[in-house]
């Protein structure tokens, strides 16, 4: 993994270093920037929390065929599961339909699954049941929620978020995650929009009149963490790829269902805009999909300035 490391030999007195229009770091409440964001994208858009939009369950089951049938979403859960050993505990953190929790069951001793959405946890339930796994047990609660002395089983080994910081408050959700963590703690966020973010951005105000705010993203993330004394590894996951479609009936009835699209007027607009932005290739519609992320890890006993 690639460490961020900071050049003794580029040093600048303070009075250098500072401007009117560039505040020092210490004057800027980070977790603050995270909170404000955070609630600007609730508040935006579909105005509920990410996790809400998985209540339902046709959505959780499409949510799950996507991450089995993708190659980053197999590669995440291999790199999960490279890490365990088969006396650990670990900590799944917006466990979803356990795309990640179900496989790393098999690995290790105990897998504590927290996820708020009830569509999510009635699969997982169903996936539990089916493969009639013993060591996973089912928190059914956002993770802001979540009290540790009764609904966990610490401590964990590992912890990990895989593009599930729903969380209003990120500093405090980092620090319930140290208080339960004996090794090591993993997380996968957004890092810049994500395609959804840039079409969500473009046709929210078309369609419904008002503007929409995407949620916090990475160098927010990371700046809490150095806030904090946590110095990360990190590695840029990039993903450049296409989403194919068999009809424009299949995308449209997609994008309509999500954006929420009911009357005629809303129809044309999301026609003209999905007619500008696919392309055919044999016989086919593609949407482009162009995004990054960031892989965020660190070792407690290594993580804390000197």
């Amino acid at each position: 993994m690639n460490s961020i490391y900071v050049c003794s030999s580029c040093e600048q007195t303070q009075d250098e270093a500072k401007t009117d229009q560039d505040p020092l770091p210490e004057t800027i409440d980070r977790n603050s920037v995270w909170i404000e964001k955070q609630r600007l994208c609730i508040e935006s858009g579909w105005g509920r929390e990410c996790w809400q939009a998985w209540e339902d369950g046709a959505s959780a089951w499409e949510y799950l065929d996507m991450a089995q049938s993708r190659p980053v979403s197999r590669k995440r859960v291999d790199d999960i599961c490279s890490l365990v050993k088969p006396d650990w505990r670990v900590l799944d953190i917006g466990a979803g339909p356990g795309n990640i929790a179900v496989p790393l069951s098999a690995l290790c001793a105990h897998v504590s699954a927290v996820e708020p959405a009830l569509g999510m946890a009635l699969i997982l339930n169903k996936q539990i049941e089916a493969a009639k796994i013993n060591n996973i047990r089912l928190v059914n609660k956002k993770w802001d929620d979540v009290i540790p002395a009764s609904d966990l089983s610490p401590p964990y080994e590992l912890s990990f978020a895989s593009f599930s910081l729903g969380m209003r408050d990120i500093r405090a959700s980092i620090v319930k995650m140290l208080s339960v963590t004996s090794r090591e703690i993993v997380i996968f966020w957004h890092a810049g929009l994500q395609s959804w973010d840039r079409h969500t951005i473009e046709l929210w105000p078309l369609l419904h009149g008002r503007e929409y705010h995407p949620c916090p993203q990475s160098d927010v993330l990371f700046n809490v963490l150095y806030s904090m004394g946590i110095y990360p590894d990190i590695r840029v996951l990039r993903l450049d790829t296409e989403i194919v479609y068999e009809t424009f009936e299949e995308v449209f009835s997609q994008f309509a269902s999500r954006y929420d699209v009911i009357n005629d007027r809303q129809r044309e607009i999301l026609i003209e805009y999905l007619e500008s932005r696919l392309f055919k290739k044999d016989g086919k519609l593609l949407l482009p999909r162009r995004e990054a992320s960031m892989r965020f890890s660190w070792k407690l006993e290594a993580c804390y300035a000197d």
